[in-house]
Protein backbone atom coordinates (compact mmCIF):
# COMPACT_ATOMS: atom_id res chain seq x y z
CA UNK A 1 0.00 0.00 0.00
CA UNK A 2 1.25 3.37 -0.34
CA UNK A 3 1.92 5.48 2.27
CA UNK A 4 2.47 9.14 2.53
CA UNK A 5 4.88 10.43 5.31
CA UNK A 6 3.41 12.14 8.61
CA UNK A 7 6.39 13.76 11.19
CA UNK A 8 5.32 11.82 14.52
CA UNK A 9 8.66 12.01 15.45
CA UNK A 10 12.52 13.20 14.66
CA UNK A 11 15.09 10.95 16.21
CA UNK A 12 18.67 11.95 16.38
CA UNK A 13 20.84 9.44 15.40
CA UNK A 14 24.46 10.77 14.14
CA UNK A 15 23.06 12.91 11.38
CA UNK A 16 20.46 11.25 10.17
CA UNK A 17 16.70 11.76 11.08
CA UNK A 18 14.11 8.74 10.93
CA UNK A 19 10.78 9.58 9.78
CA UNK A 20 7.77 7.73 10.84
CA UNK A 21 5.49 7.20 8.77
CA UNK A 22 1.44 6.15 8.68
CA UNK A 23 -0.60 4.75 5.94
CA UNK A 24 -2.34 7.09 3.38
CA UNK A 25 -5.79 5.67 4.91
CA UNK A 26 -5.28 6.79 8.53
CA UNK A 27 -4.78 3.96 11.28
CA UNK A 28 -5.46 0.89 9.37
CA UNK A 29 -5.93 -0.01 5.63
CA UNK A 30 -9.33 -1.92 4.89
CA UNK A 31 -9.16 -5.71 5.12
CA UNK A 32 -9.90 -8.09 2.25
CA UNK A 33 -13.15 -9.17 3.28
CA UNK A 34 -14.41 -5.40 3.83
CA UNK A 35 -12.97 -5.11 -0.15
CA UNK A 36 -15.10 -8.00 -1.12
CA UNK A 37 -18.57 -7.74 0.65
CA UNK A 38 -18.51 -3.91 -1.25
CA UNK A 39 -17.84 -5.49 -4.55
CA UNK A 40 -20.68 -8.54 -3.80
CA UNK A 41 -22.97 -5.27 -3.10
CA UNK A 42 -21.86 -4.10 -6.13
CA UNK A 43 -23.14 -7.06 -8.28
CA UNK A 44 -26.22 -7.01 -6.11
CA UNK A 45 -27.08 -3.27 -6.93
CA UNK A 46 -26.16 -4.30 -10.16
CA UNK A 47 -28.39 -6.92 -10.31
CA UNK A 48 -31.40 -4.95 -8.73
CA UNK A 49 -31.24 -2.54 -11.66
CA UNK A 50 -31.78 -5.15 -14.63
CA UNK A 51 -34.97 -6.09 -12.27
CA UNK A 52 -36.44 -2.43 -11.84
CA UNK A 53 -34.22 0.21 -14.22
CA UNK A 54 -34.29 2.14 -11.38
CA UNK A 55 -30.86 3.31 -9.71
CA UNK A 56 -31.75 5.17 -6.80
CA UNK A 57 -34.04 2.71 -5.34
CA UNK A 58 -31.40 0.07 -6.41
CA UNK A 59 -28.99 2.17 -4.00
CA UNK A 60 -31.79 2.86 -1.30
CA UNK A 61 -32.43 -0.52 -0.96
CA UNK A 62 -28.50 -1.38 0.72
CA UNK A 63 -26.74 0.53 3.56
CA UNK A 64 -23.70 0.43 1.66
CA UNK A 65 -24.84 2.75 -0.78
CA UNK A 66 -22.40 6.06 0.44
CA UNK A 67 -19.40 3.09 0.01
CA UNK A 68 -20.21 2.15 -3.69
CA UNK A 69 -22.63 5.22 -5.30
CA UNK A 70 -19.41 6.62 -7.05
CA UNK A 71 -18.42 3.55 -9.29
CA UNK A 72 -22.55 2.65 -10.25
CA UNK A 73 -23.01 5.19 -12.95
CA UNK A 74 -21.67 3.26 -15.83
CA UNK A 75 -22.45 -0.17 -14.54
CA UNK A 76 -26.24 1.09 -13.85
CA UNK A 77 -26.41 2.50 -17.29
CA UNK A 78 -25.79 -1.03 -18.71
CA UNK A 79 -28.44 -2.70 -16.48
CA UNK A 80 -31.31 -0.31 -17.78
CA UNK A 81 -30.00 -0.73 -21.18
CA UNK A 82 -30.12 -4.78 -20.73
CA UNK A 83 -33.45 -4.27 -19.03
CA UNK A 84 -35.12 -2.65 -21.91
CA UNK A 85 -33.60 -5.23 -24.66
CA UNK A 86 -35.14 -8.00 -22.12
CA UNK A 87 -38.61 -6.53 -22.10
CA UNK A 88 -39.20 -6.54 -25.56
CA UNK A 89 -38.88 -10.05 -25.98
CA UNK A 90 -41.30 -9.99 -22.68
CA UNK A 91 -38.40 -11.62 -20.55
CA UNK A 92 -37.61 -9.86 -17.05
CA UNK A 93 -35.13 -10.99 -14.12
CA UNK A 94 -37.15 -11.56 -10.87
CA UNK A 95 -33.72 -12.16 -8.58
CA UNK A 96 -30.52 -12.69 -8.62
CA UNK A 97 -27.20 -14.53 -7.03
CA UNK A 98 -23.58 -13.36 -6.63
CA UNK A 99 -20.73 -14.67 -5.68
CA UNK A 100 -17.19 -13.30 -5.24
CA UNK A 101 -13.80 -15.28 -4.82
CA UNK A 102 -10.89 -13.08 -4.10
CA UNK A 103 -7.95 -13.86 -6.44
CA UNK A 104 -5.88 -11.01 -5.28
CA UNK A 105 -5.52 -7.35 -4.21
CA UNK A 106 -3.19 -5.18 -5.46
CA UNK A 107 -2.58 -2.15 -3.04
CA UNK A 108 -1.92 1.75 -4.66
CA UNK A 109 -2.89 4.81 -4.33
CA UNK A 110 -6.17 2.92 -6.07
CA UNK A 111 -6.78 -0.73 -4.79
CA UNK A 112 -7.15 -3.09 -7.06
CA UNK A 113 -9.46 -5.87 -5.48
CA UNK A 114 -9.03 -8.99 -8.68
CA UNK A 115 -12.08 -11.44 -7.98
CA UNK A 116 -13.66 -14.80 -9.47
CA UNK A 117 -17.29 -13.75 -9.95
CA UNK A 118 -20.28 -16.10 -10.55
CA UNK A 119 -23.58 -13.93 -11.39
CA UNK A 120 -26.95 -16.10 -11.84
CA UNK A 121 -30.35 -14.25 -13.12
CA UNK A 122 -33.13 -15.92 -12.34
CA UNK A 123 -36.02 -15.18 -15.65
CA UNK A 124 -39.51 -14.95 -15.24
CA UNK A 125 -39.60 -18.86 -16.83
CA UNK A 126 -42.19 -20.17 -19.38
CA UNK A 127 -42.38 -23.04 -20.66
CA UNK A 128 -39.72 -24.39 -22.98
CA UNK A 129 -37.65 -21.21 -21.01
CA UNK A 130 -34.34 -21.71 -19.54
CA UNK A 131 -35.30 -20.60 -15.51
CA UNK A 132 -31.89 -18.65 -15.05
CA UNK A 133 -28.67 -17.42 -17.40
CA UNK A 134 -25.42 -17.65 -15.32
CA UNK A 135 -21.87 -15.95 -16.24
CA UNK A 136 -18.45 -16.42 -14.74
CA UNK A 137 -15.47 -14.31 -15.27
CA UNK A 138 -12.86 -12.41 -13.31
CA UNK A 139 -14.07 -9.04 -12.67
CA UNK A 140 -11.73 -6.13 -11.18
CA UNK A 141 -13.34 -3.95 -8.79
CA UNK A 142 -11.03 -0.35 -7.99
CA UNK A 143 -11.37 1.63 -4.60
CA UNK A 144 -10.21 4.67 -3.40
CA UNK A 145 -9.89 6.39 -0.07
CA UNK A 146 -13.47 7.73 2.37
CA UNK A 147 -13.61 10.21 3.87
CA UNK A 148 -12.80 8.54 7.05
CA UNK A 149 -9.73 6.48 8.35
CA UNK A 150 -9.90 3.28 6.83
CA UNK A 151 -12.65 3.54 4.83
CA UNK A 152 -12.74 3.23 0.77
CA UNK A 153 -14.68 4.14 -2.01
CA UNK A 154 -15.53 1.67 -5.14
CA UNK A 155 -14.78 4.19 -8.12
CA UNK A 156 -15.82 1.46 -10.99
CA UNK A 157 -15.64 -2.39 -11.48
CA UNK A 158 -16.03 -5.14 -14.57
CA UNK A 159 -14.75 -7.71 -16.28
CA UNK A 160 -11.13 -7.99 -16.51
CA UNK A 161 -11.53 -9.14 -20.35
CA UNK A 162 -15.34 -8.98 -21.64
CA UNK A 163 -16.01 -11.79 -23.80
CA UNK A 164 -12.43 -12.89 -24.23
CA UNK A 165 -11.49 -11.58 -27.90
CA UNK A 166 -8.90 -9.19 -27.18
CA UNK A 167 -5.61 -11.50 -27.90
CA UNK A 168 -3.91 -11.37 -31.19
CA UNK A 169 -5.27 -14.00 -33.13
CA UNK A 170 -2.80 -16.82 -34.36
CA UNK A 171 -1.67 -16.27 -38.09
CA UNK A 172 -0.33 -18.76 -40.50
CA UNK A 173 3.41 -18.71 -41.44
CA UNK A 174 4.83 -15.92 -43.35
CA UNK A 175 1.71 -13.55 -42.80
CA UNK A 176 1.37 -10.21 -41.61
CA UNK A 177 -1.59 -9.05 -39.22
CA UNK A 178 -3.34 -5.86 -41.53
CA UNK A 179 -4.72 -2.25 -40.03
CA UNK A 180 -8.29 -2.25 -41.13
CA UNK A 181 -8.23 -4.53 -43.85
CA UNK A 182 -7.84 -8.72 -44.10
CA UNK A 183 -4.35 -9.37 -44.72
CA UNK A 184 -3.97 -11.87 -47.73
CA UNK A 185 -0.48 -13.55 -47.93
CA UNK A 186 -2.12 -16.77 -47.25
CA UNK A 187 -3.89 -18.07 -50.44
CA UNK A 188 -5.95 -20.06 -48.44
CA UNK A 189 -7.19 -17.12 -46.11
CA UNK A 190 -9.82 -15.18 -48.49
CA UNK A 191 -9.08 -11.39 -48.36
CA UNK A 192 -12.75 -10.81 -48.26
CA UNK A 193 -15.48 -12.37 -46.74
CA UNK A 194 -18.26 -13.25 -48.92
CA UNK A 195 -21.68 -11.32 -48.61
CA UNK A 196 -23.35 -14.98 -48.50
CA UNK A 197 -21.83 -18.42 -48.46
CA UNK A 198 -22.47 -21.41 -51.38
CA UNK A 199 -25.84 -23.49 -50.28
CA UNK A 200 -28.60 -22.32 -48.15
CA UNK A 201 -29.13 -18.51 -46.86
CA UNK A 202 -32.22 -16.74 -46.15
CA UNK A 203 -34.78 -15.67 -43.21
CA UNK A 204 -37.42 -18.35 -42.40
CA UNK A 205 -38.85 -18.31 -39.47
CA UNK A 206 -39.19 -22.24 -39.27
CA UNK A 207 -35.94 -23.78 -40.72
CA UNK A 208 -35.65 -27.61 -40.46
CA UNK A 209 -32.46 -29.52 -40.45
CA UNK A 210 -30.74 -32.90 -38.66
CA UNK A 211 -33.20 -35.29 -40.50
CA UNK A 212 -30.68 -35.91 -43.23
CA UNK A 213 -27.60 -37.38 -44.18
CA UNK A 214 -24.82 -34.93 -45.91
CA UNK A 215 -22.00 -36.19 -47.67
CA UNK A 216 -18.84 -34.79 -45.66
CA UNK A 217 -15.81 -32.75 -47.41
CA UNK A 218 -14.25 -35.21 -49.12
CA UNK A 219 -10.37 -35.68 -49.90
CA UNK A 220 -7.59 -38.32 -49.83
CA UNK A 221 -6.79 -37.43 -46.03
CA UNK A 222 -10.74 -37.33 -45.43
CA UNK A 223 -10.69 -37.77 -41.31
CA UNK A 224 -13.86 -39.26 -40.10
CA UNK A 225 -16.95 -41.21 -41.97
CA UNK A 226 -17.97 -40.34 -45.34
CA UNK A 227 -21.53 -39.21 -44.45
CA UNK A 228 -23.33 -38.17 -41.28
CA UNK A 229 -26.46 -36.75 -39.39
CA UNK A 230 -25.91 -33.65 -37.39
CA UNK A 231 -27.76 -33.38 -34.03
CA UNK A 232 -28.31 -29.93 -32.89
CA UNK A 233 -29.83 -31.13 -29.77
CA UNK A 234 -26.73 -33.16 -28.73
CA UNK A 235 -24.53 -30.42 -29.59
CA UNK A 236 -26.72 -28.05 -27.53
CA UNK A 237 -26.51 -30.15 -24.70
CA UNK A 238 -23.10 -30.92 -24.77
CA UNK A 239 -22.46 -26.94 -24.78
CA UNK A 240 -24.61 -26.58 -21.68
CA UNK A 241 -23.35 -29.62 -19.50
CA UNK A 242 -19.56 -28.13 -20.25
CA UNK A 243 -20.21 -24.25 -20.62
CA UNK A 244 -19.32 -23.22 -16.68
CA UNK A 245 -15.96 -22.65 -15.95
CA UNK A 246 -15.74 -25.41 -13.62
CA UNK A 247 -16.86 -28.47 -15.66
CA UNK A 248 -14.38 -27.98 -18.42
CA UNK A 249 -14.24 -31.42 -20.44
CA UNK A 250 -10.45 -32.25 -19.62
CA UNK A 251 -10.18 -34.56 -23.02
CA UNK A 252 -9.95 -31.45 -24.61
CA UNK A 253 -7.28 -28.32 -24.42
CA UNK A 254 -8.30 -25.33 -22.81
CA UNK A 255 -7.21 -22.35 -24.88
CA UNK A 256 -8.27 -19.59 -22.34
CA UNK A 257 -5.26 -18.11 -22.13
CA UNK A 258 -3.15 -19.39 -24.96
CA UNK A 259 -2.98 -15.95 -26.96
CA UNK A 260 -5.67 -17.19 -29.22
CA UNK A 261 -7.83 -14.61 -30.60
CA UNK A 262 -11.11 -15.24 -28.66
CA UNK A 263 -9.81 -17.38 -25.93
CA UNK A 264 -11.19 -20.76 -25.84
CA UNK A 265 -14.84 -19.70 -27.78
CA UNK A 266 -14.33 -21.61 -30.81
CA UNK A 267 -12.35 -24.05 -29.06
CA UNK A 268 -15.38 -25.32 -27.44
CA UNK A 269 -17.95 -24.58 -30.03
CA UNK A 270 -15.88 -26.87 -32.29
CA UNK A 271 -16.20 -29.86 -29.25
CA UNK A 272 -20.06 -28.77 -29.56
CA UNK A 273 -20.29 -29.60 -33.45
CA UNK A 274 -18.25 -32.91 -32.72
CA UNK A 275 -20.46 -34.13 -30.27
CA UNK A 276 -23.63 -33.05 -32.06
CA UNK A 277 -22.11 -35.38 -35.00
CA UNK A 278 -20.00 -33.68 -37.38
CA UNK A 279 -16.63 -35.88 -38.36
CA UNK A 280 -13.50 -34.24 -38.65
CA UNK A 281 -12.20 -33.25 -42.21
CA UNK A 282 -8.72 -32.97 -43.39
CA UNK A 283 -5.07 -33.94 -42.89
CA UNK A 284 -1.83 -33.08 -41.61
CA UNK A 285 -1.07 -31.28 -44.35
CA UNK A 286 -3.67 -28.46 -44.16
CA UNK A 287 -3.64 -27.52 -40.81
CA UNK A 288 -3.81 -23.82 -41.46
CA UNK A 289 -6.02 -23.74 -44.26
CA UNK A 290 -9.80 -22.68 -43.63
CA UNK A 291 -11.41 -26.02 -45.66
CA UNK A 292 -9.64 -28.21 -43.38
CA UNK A 293 -11.20 -28.79 -39.82
CA UNK A 294 -9.85 -31.16 -36.94
CA UNK A 295 -8.33 -32.22 -33.53
CA UNK A 296 -6.20 -35.02 -32.14
CA UNK A 297 -4.24 -35.66 -29.19
CA UNK A 298 -1.19 -33.55 -30.64
CA UNK A 299 -2.49 -30.33 -32.41
CA UNK A 300 -5.86 -29.15 -34.02
CA UNK A 301 -6.39 -26.98 -37.43
CA UNK A 302 -6.79 -23.09 -37.12
CA UNK A 303 -10.20 -23.32 -37.88
CA UNK A 304 -11.15 -25.45 -34.71
CA UNK A 305 -9.91 -22.66 -32.58
CA UNK A 306 -9.42 -19.75 -33.99
CA UNK A 307 -12.89 -17.74 -34.39
CA UNK A 308 -12.16 -15.74 -38.09
CA UNK A 309 -10.74 -18.98 -39.44
CA UNK A 310 -14.16 -20.92 -38.16
CA UNK A 311 -15.66 -17.73 -40.22
CA UNK A 312 -13.84 -18.69 -43.07
CA UNK A 313 -14.52 -22.59 -42.58
CA UNK A 314 -18.43 -22.16 -42.37
CA UNK A 315 -18.34 -19.65 -45.21
CA UNK A 316 -17.50 -22.08 -47.82
CA UNK A 317 -18.68 -25.10 -46.37
CA UNK A 318 -22.11 -25.50 -48.23
CA UNK A 319 -22.98 -29.03 -47.04
CA UNK A 320 -22.29 -28.47 -43.21
CA UNK A 321 -23.44 -24.53 -42.75
CA UNK A 322 -25.66 -21.68 -44.11
CA UNK A 323 -25.80 -17.81 -43.40
CA UNK A 324 -29.12 -17.02 -41.97
CA UNK A 325 -30.09 -14.12 -43.31
CA UNK A 326 -31.89 -13.51 -39.93
CA UNK A 327 -30.50 -14.35 -36.45
CA UNK A 328 -33.68 -15.01 -35.10
CA UNK A 329 -33.87 -17.74 -37.56
CA UNK A 330 -31.68 -20.04 -35.56
CA UNK A 331 -32.46 -23.44 -33.64
CA UNK A 332 -30.38 -24.66 -30.83
CA UNK A 333 -27.38 -26.27 -32.16
CA UNK A 334 -27.16 -23.44 -34.59
CA UNK A 335 -23.63 -21.01 -34.31
CA UNK A 336 -23.60 -17.03 -33.71
CA UNK A 337 -20.62 -15.28 -34.21
CA UNK A 338 -20.00 -11.80 -33.36
CA UNK A 339 -17.31 -8.94 -35.27
CA UNK A 340 -17.10 -6.57 -32.37
CA UNK A 341 -15.70 -3.72 -33.73
CA UNK A 342 -17.26 -3.97 -37.30
CA UNK A 343 -13.14 -4.13 -38.76
CA UNK A 344 -13.74 -7.43 -40.19
CA UNK A 345 -12.38 -9.53 -37.86
CA UNK A 346 -14.30 -11.81 -36.13
CA UNK A 347 -13.90 -11.89 -31.98
CA UNK A 348 -16.64 -14.36 -30.95
CA UNK A 349 -18.28 -18.01 -31.21
CA UNK A 350 -21.36 -19.42 -29.49
CA UNK A 351 -24.34 -21.62 -29.87
CA UNK A 352 -27.68 -21.66 -29.58
CA UNK A 353 -28.79 -23.42 -26.31
CA UNK A 354 -32.53 -22.83 -26.03
CA UNK A 355 -35.50 -21.14 -28.14
CA UNK A 356 -38.88 -20.16 -27.06
CA UNK A 357 -41.34 -19.24 -29.84
CA UNK A 358 -43.98 -17.09 -28.50
CA UNK A 359 -42.58 -14.14 -28.31
CA UNK A 360 -39.05 -15.76 -29.96
CA UNK A 361 -36.45 -16.12 -27.52
CA UNK A 362 -32.70 -17.29 -28.27
CA UNK A 363 -30.28 -18.52 -25.52
CA UNK A 364 -26.69 -18.37 -25.84
CA UNK A 365 -23.73 -20.65 -24.37
CA UNK A 366 -20.59 -20.14 -24.81
CA UNK A 367 -17.33 -21.21 -22.48
CA UNK A 368 -15.95 -17.60 -22.85
CA UNK A 369 -17.13 -16.40 -18.78
CA UNK A 370 -18.79 -19.64 -18.55
CA UNK A 371 -22.01 -18.45 -20.19
CA UNK A 372 -24.99 -20.24 -19.43
CA UNK A 373 -28.52 -19.78 -21.39
CA UNK A 374 -27.90 -16.29 -21.64
CA UNK A 375 -30.85 -14.29 -23.60
CA UNK A 376 -29.69 -12.82 -26.94
CA UNK A 377 -31.34 -9.87 -26.12
CA UNK A 378 -29.06 -8.85 -22.83
CA UNK A 379 -26.26 -10.64 -24.87
CA UNK A 380 -26.84 -8.03 -27.67
CA UNK A 381 -27.37 -5.03 -25.25
CA UNK A 382 -24.13 -5.77 -23.24
CA UNK A 383 -22.04 -5.79 -26.47
CA UNK A 384 -23.32 -2.64 -27.47
CA UNK A 385 -22.36 -0.88 -24.25
CA UNK A 386 -18.70 -2.50 -24.51
CA UNK A 387 -18.25 -1.70 -28.23
CA UNK A 388 -20.68 1.18 -28.93
CA UNK A 389 -20.92 3.84 -31.71
CA UNK A 390 -18.90 4.74 -34.25
CA UNK A 391 -18.05 1.28 -33.93
CA UNK A 392 -20.72 -1.00 -35.65
CA UNK A 393 -21.15 -4.58 -34.57
CA UNK A 394 -21.71 -7.39 -36.59
CA UNK A 395 -23.59 -10.49 -36.00
CA UNK A 396 -23.57 -13.85 -38.05
CA UNK A 397 -25.59 -16.42 -37.62
CA UNK A 398 -25.17 -19.74 -39.00
CA UNK A 399 -27.48 -22.64 -39.59
CA UNK A 400 -25.66 -25.84 -39.05
CA UNK A 401 -26.55 -29.34 -40.71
Amino acid sequence: MSAHLALRGVVRRGWALVLITTPLFGQAAPNEARLRTLAEVALRTEGRIIMTGDLAGALAATPDAAAIRRGMDRPGAKSRARRSALAKGEISVTRTSENVQVIRVVPGDTISLFANVRLERYMNAKPGQPEKWVETGEYVFRFVPGNTPGSVELVSFGLVNPFGQRDAQPLPPGEQKATGARSTTDPARPGKRPTAPPGRSGSSATPTRALFSFASVSSPAVRGGAVYVYDGIKARDYARRYACSTCYNTAYRNFENSGTRGGDCTNFISQSLRAGGWPDVGGYTDRTTTSAWWYDSFTQTYTWVGAHYFYQFAATQSDRMGLAGNVWSMIPGDVLQVDFEGDGEIDHTTIVSWRYENPVNLYLSYHTNGTLDRPLSDFFAAVAADYPAPNQNSYYGWWVW
